[in-house]
């Protein structure tokens, strides 16, 4: 079970850290 932890914790990380980038402010959008 343990590496099954893992890994879906490890896609949870990537799944919420993609949102993060997509919700945060990029600079090339405030420069236009």
């Amino acid at each position: 079970m343990s590496w099954y932890s893992k890994i879906h914790r490890t896609f949870l990380l990537l799944k919420h850290g993609s949102g993060a980038v997509r919700k945060a402010p990029r600079p090339d959008n405030n420069n236009v």
